[in-house]
């Protein structure tokens, strides 16, 4: 099994404090983010946002991107030129439940409403873990990790919703265990 680590939004105030250099510009954090991980999950909000233009962002070319698209997204005006540029970018859609179905180019799954502390969530071969530790405890993390082991998936994607030491933490037991 490949696995894919990676951060739910590297927008916020603890990763723009805590991991990239101050003096980095904004249009280089993906690249930057890149060099550690493969991974990176965009929330649904950073549509809407202002400072982030989506469409103008691209993702290195050995990164996987997700993004989060909830159901009020779907009647988004631009929602045709987001699924062409999820086709472009290798991003997977996680779609809402009831939320507007995509082309068959684009990779997508289904999620519940309810995410808790973990979330996973199944489409052929792929395998989705969104952790949400809250407080951050290593030995849930090893727990949910574990599960990963007991599938028949090809390839796993495993999402924090955390710090970037976090992260990194995170990083250092999945090689410890072998991931």
């Amino acid at each position: 099994m490949s696995l894919s680590l990676g951060a739910y939004n590297i927008f916020t105030d603890a990763w723009l404090n805590e991991f990239f250099p101050e003096d980095l510009p904004a249009d280089w954090r993906i690249e930057y983010y890149s060099n550690e991980f493969d991974l990176l999950h965009l929330p649904a909000s950073l549509w809407d946002d202002a400072e982030f233009n989506l469409l103008e962002m691209t993702l290195p070319d050995e990164m996987t991107g997700i993004l989060e698209v909830t159901q009020p997204l779907t009647q988004h005006q631009r929602w045709a030129e987001v699924t062409s540029w999820a086709e472009q970018q290798n991003t997977i859609l996680a779609v809402g439940e009831g939320a507007a179905q995509c082309s068959e180019k684009t990779r997508q799954f289904t999620i519940g409403e309810d995410c808790g502390t973990a979330m996973s969530a199944v489409s052929d071969n792929l395998q989705l873990l969104r952790l949400q530790p809250k407080p951050f405890n290593l030995k849930q993390m090893r727990a949910e990790l574990e599960k990963l082991l007991h599938t028949d998936h090809d390839e796993a994607l495993v999402i924090l919703d955390g710090t970037p030491a976090q992260l990194d933490q995170t990083r250092t037991l999945i090689e410890l265990m072998g991931l």
